[in-house]
């Protein structure tokens, strides 16, 4: 794969480069970083006013829900914006924005995808359920089991905490491969203008480790950004009493700030975060594609 300024990133021969291919896409996002917020203040906005209605009288939660979809599929259009803009290829509309046949075909990939993801992770969760059961099972005394089954964990003993930890990382893990797996969906679809999913997924063959380590690299500084306002959100949570026997949903939710630390930290970041994404999933399709479909380079600002 050739970018910018004769840069080579990896060949058929070779295995993906983490560490390169990270460091790539974030070049495309520091390349881009004016653009990608031209394009993201308006999402930004979009998500901020739909919170802002929410609780106005009236047709409030009409505005809301009304602004909540046009965020969506602005998100949409502004994610095949970066792809295409990562790409190399020419921009299409006010601010490479457009409402046409890439946005739909990818908004049908990224329901495609999720709900195929979902599906995989629902698989994993039964098995790593029996397989937890089965552990219970053997740990714990079926009396116990019988008149108190919200016991088992804690009467079950270091054999249940292990495999009930030991199940969790690897639901984890199963998703962040089926995510590598079908990650150049989106960037295909774009690039060869139809819908591409297994297709997409057939290029990711013997590298979906690899690239879920990229992702897991690339997503790090966003979570590490995103964290500490995440704990406080859940601290206010647990203090409104979230968890106690009898809470009140409704009332919960009342009380909860809509602009809060973690909210608006997450809407902050959604445009920087699908930017460098984008470049990566370009950088990726660039090198794995068994096509001669490859750009001279990603896109710059």
């Amino acid at each position: 794969m050739v970018m910018n300024k004769g840069h080579e990133v990896h060949d058929q021969a070779q295995r993906v480069p983490v560490l390169r291919c990270v460091l790539y896409a974030l070049l495309f996002l520091r390349r881009n970083i004016v653009y990608v917020y031209t394009l993201g203040v308006f999402y930004i906005g979009l998500q901020l006013f739909s919170v802002l209605t929410i609780s106005l009288p009236g047709f409030g939660p009409s505005l809301s829900f009304m602004a909540s979809l046009a965020a969506m599929g602005l998100g949409v259009m502004i994610m095949a914006a970066f792809l295409r803009r990562a790409l190399n290829r020419p921009k299409a509309g006010p601010l490479g924005l457009q409402f046409g046949g890439d946005e739909g075909r990818l908004f049908i990939v990224m329901v495609a995808v999720n709900l195929i993801i979902g599906f995989i992770v629902f698989l994993g969760a039964m098995a790593a359920l029996f397989a937890v059961s089965a552990v219970v099972s053997a740990s714990v005394d079926p009396a116990i089991l019988e008149t108190e089954p919200a016991a088992a964990f804690s009467q079950g003993g270091p054999a249940v905490t292990i495999a009930f930890i030991a199940a969790g990382i690897g639901l984890f893990l199963l998703w962040l491969y089926a995510i590598a797996r079908f990650a150049l969906a989106y960037v295909a679809t774009i690039a060869r203008q139809r819908v591409m999913i297994f297709e997409a997924a057939v290029l990711t063959k013997g590298e979906g480790w690899r690239i879920a380590a990229a992702f897991l690299l690339l997503g790090l500084p966003f979570l590490l950004l995103v964290l500490p306002a995440a704990y406080f959100e859940f601290q206010h949570i647990m203090a409104l009493g979230a968890f106690d026997k009898g809470a009140d949903p409704l009332a919960l939710i009342g009380q909860l700030n809509p602009f809060s630390a973690y909210f608006l930290m997450r809407v902050a970041l959604w445009p920087a975060f699908s930017a460098a994404f984008a470049g990566m999933y370009a950088v990726l399709y660039q090198g794995l594609s068994p096509t001669q479909d490859k750009e001279k380079g990603m896109g710059d600002a």
